[in-house]
């Protein structure tokens, strides 16, 4: 069993800081890989930055009515989403878009894996009690909490679509991008339930969205499935 204090929280931002510059890195690097000039692979780099904090730090506000200030996962996702759409429209080139969005796809696992760790470290997030094979105990200013290390199996879970994503990219699956984000909501939506959150809940916010973002993911697929391929392979543009 290990015991961790975590009245000191300074290790938090810094992971959370870590996600966000490895994972645009990356990212950068995969557009400039795809063919995408690289000034707007720069551009979709700041705005990802921006739009993935406004947008974790909004769907906060919004679910917690204005009570709460932090940084939702969930709204960081469709931060990036919304800045692969702006820098589309921007360029005047839909298909940057559609590059754009799926190496956003392709990094949100690592980034997200990341942060995790950064939770783990805090004691945020923490799993449901647990005195068990590999508990946690947490000291902390109310006492301390012996639990599941949840967010350890979340960031595993998230580095393992992350190397996934990685293979299919490079073995030019077309589907890589679908999948990896199925994938990623499907994990989120399991090892929601082993939050200590998650007591008397049957279903949690983050389970919803999570549910609804599986299904259009579904229907998407769906849709391009009937349509003929992309004239683009996955390398280059």
């Amino acid at each position: 069993m290990m015991t961790m204090d975590v009245r000191d929280t300074r290790v938090y931002p810094v992971m959370i800081v870590t996600a966000v510059v490895v994972g645009l890195a990356v990212q950068y690097v995969l557009n400039t890989r795809r063919g995408i000039r690289r000034n707007v692979a720069g551009v979709m780099t700041l705005a990802c930055a921006f739009f993935s904090v406004a947008g974790g730090i909004l769907l906060t506000l919004i679910t917690s009515g204005g009570k709460l200030f932090g940084l939702s996962s969930l709204g960081g996702l469709v931060g990036m989403y919304a800045a692969a759409g702006v820098v589309a429209l921007i360029t005047k080139q839909p298909y940057y878009g559609v590059i754009l969005a799926q190496n956003c796809t392709f990094v949100l696992p690592l980034m997200y894996g990341i942060s995790k760790l950064g939770c783990f470290g805090a004691g945020c997030c923490r799993g449901m009690g647990y005195h068990g094979f590999g508990a946690v105990t947490y000291l902390t200013e109310a006492g301390e909490c012996t639990v599941l290390p949840v967010q350890l199996l979340e960031a595993l879970s998230f580095f393992a679509l992350f190397a996934l994503g990685m293979v299919l990219y490079h073995k030019k699956f077309r589907r890589a991008a679908h999948l990896v984000f199925f994938m990623s909501m499907l994990v989120k939506f399991a090892l929601d339930f082993l939050r200590g959150s998650h007591t008397g809940v049957i279903l949690s916010q983050t389970q919803v969205f999570c549910l609804v973002l599986m299904a259009a993911d579904a229907v998407w697929m769906l849709w391009n499935s009937r349509r003929k391929p992309a004239a683009f392979p996955m390398e280059k543009l």
